[in-house]
């Protein structure tokens, strides 16, 4: 059951961005950086707040509409939330923040910047899981969200009011105008 579970969940989280993925690299290079992280990560707050909010089990709207295992809803909204973007627009936008700020550094210091951000990126995919585990079994699996949720609220308002664009608003302003072509999720195959 959860191997069918996690089955439908990543196809239906995976689908949308890979849709997305290239719309929001042209978008990113179009607008800036910063719109592109705060739909993004403003997708993952949504996210962990639905998983938070939404109880175990079954869920009833009124006396008409049940629904008996309230996964189903969080893939639902997980799904719709993921046309924001998701992990693989937030990781290549972290890329291309880094490819910005590092345009005029030696290739040894963009080598080790570049490194340094995959490292950080596997080391969250590697912890992550063990550190929420813990967290689970000390304060229960659902309760456990409300950490994300705060982490996901933070990150958002460090994007929001702390980052400052990286493109260059020359670039910005007089950046390549917005070609759906350019969109093309299937464009790179």
């Amino acid at each position: 059951v959860a191997a069918r579970h996690t089955s439908v969940f990543n196809l239906a989280t995976s689908i949308p961005q890979l849709v997305t993925v290239s719309l929001f690299a042209v978008l990113a290079d179009h607008r800036g950086r910063q719109i592109t992280l705060l739909l993004c990560f403003s997708g993952g707050f949504l996210q962990y707040l639905v998983v938070w909010l939404v109880p175990a089990g079954r869920v009833c709207v009124g006396s008409l509409f049940c629904v008996e295992d309230s996964f189903y809803i969080i893939a639902a909204v997980s799904s719709a939330v993921s046309f924001l973007g998701g992990w693989a627009v937030a990781l290549s936008t972290s890329f291309a923040v880094i490819a910005d700020v590092t345009e005029g550094a030696s290739a040894a210091t963009r080598g080790t910047l570049f490194g340094l951000m995959e490292s950080f990126n596997i080391g969250g995919s590697i912890f992550g899981p063990i550190a929420s585990g813990y967290l689970a079994k000390q304060i229960g699996l659902q309760e456990s969200f409300v950490f994300s949720v705060v982490c996901g609220l933070l990150s958002v308002l460090c994007i929001a009011f702390v980052y400052k664009e990286s493109l260059l608003r020359r670039q910005v302003d007089t950046g390549a105008s917005f070609n759906w072509a350019r969109a093309n999720p299937l464009g790179s195959v």
